[in-house]
């Protein structure tokens, strides 16, 4: 599900390693090295990638996005409209 959101920007540089036993995982930008995890991901997703609209998420479908929203709300993120805070 992540891989299909990374594709609503264009995003190809992350890589998602899923090993970990509790249902997290680690994002690691393959430009520069950085890498965040499963709730900090989200976090930047949300904060500095996705592009909010009156429907949802700019380019992603609504089956996606209350996918999307609920493995954010799962590791305590909340998928608010960055335009309005």
């Amino acid at each position: 599900m992540l891989y299909k959101v990374l594709e609503v920007p264009g995003i190809e540089y992350i890589v998602l390693d899923f090993k970990s036993s509790d249902g997290n995982f680690i994002a690691q930008d393959l430009d520069d090295s950085e890498t965040w995890n499963a709730k900090a991901f989200y976090q930047w997703l949300i904060d500095e990638v996705l592009v909010f609209t009156d429907d949802g998420i700019s380019g992603m479908d609504k089956d996606l996005y209350k996918q999307f929203k609920a493995f954010a709300n799962q590791r305590g993120v909340c998928v608010c409209d960055s335009r309005k805070i």
